[in-house]
């Protein structure tokens, strides 16, 4: 916590719609300008989750889990395909981030983003293959 209301950092990188910011108040209100460029993938994003913890729930565990697999599945190979071709992407993200985060982006993540991406992107697409392929009921035993 900072009593002073400050952010732990000042951000160099200045986009247009987000700027330099020095207070979580400013954050707050920078993120809020920029909430609805991201509200529809969040949107649908949270709805797919909530049909997909319904449909287990509602006792069908292996169907979820082989779409869970599958996500994770595409997931990888967009963050393959991102971090290749547009590396930049990820730095979009920064706009909406919280704080700690937006350092991270801003700096390790935009200094080599597909060194940092490329790893996540193999355990996506190592767990995908289990969840999709598992026979087990469960996998948590």
């Amino acid at each position: 916590r900072y009593r002073d209301a400050t952010m732990p950092f000042t951000p160099w990188h200045e986009d247009p719609a987000f700027g330099t910011v020095s207070t979580w108040e400013e954050w707050r209100a920078a993120t809020a300008r920029t909430l609805p460029e991201f509200f529809q993938q969040w949107f649908y994003s949270q709805l797919l989750g909530f049909v997909l913890l319904w449909t287990a729930i509602a006792g069908f565990p292996g169907l979820v889990r082989r779409a869970w697999g599958l996500l994770m599945i595409l997931a990888a190979l967009v963050n393959t395909y991102a971090s290749i071709m547009d590396p930049t992407c990820y730095i979009d993200y920064g706009v909406v981030a919280v704080p700690p985060m937006q350092h991270f982006i801003y700096s390790r993540l935009f200094a080599s983003p597909a060194l940092l991406v490329l790893p996540i992107a193999i355990g996506q697409l190592v767990i995908g293959l289990v969840l999709f392929f598992s026979e087990e009921p469960s996998l948590l035993k």
